[in-house]
């Protein structure tokens, strides 16, 4: 299976995890290598998303293991602005 095919909206299952709170699952993905700097077709990454919706675990497992908090998404905004 691969796990970084978009979905609705170029969401991928690791954004959706990151997104939604999914803590375990964020884990076994980042673990089986999913692309965590990928871009949703609103230009958010997991980490925007985590930090957006409060999940801050998930923000700082997903920066200790390479995410990066500096891309921009289509506002201009990059992870940090977006809390």
């Amino acid at each position: 299976m691969q796990i970084d095919v978009p979905l609705s909206n170029g969401n991928t299952f690791l954004i959706l995890a990151a997104q939604c709170g999914c803590k375990e699952i964020v884990h076994e993905l980042v673990k089986r290598g999913a692309d965590i700097n990928i871009q949703n077709d609103d230009g958010n990454t997991a980490v925007h998303l985590a930090l957006a919706y409060g999940h801050y675990k998930i923000a700082d497992m997903l920066i200790q293991a390479g995410g990066n908090t500096l891309i921009f998404n289509k506002q201009g905004l990059n992870a940090w602005s977006v809390l």
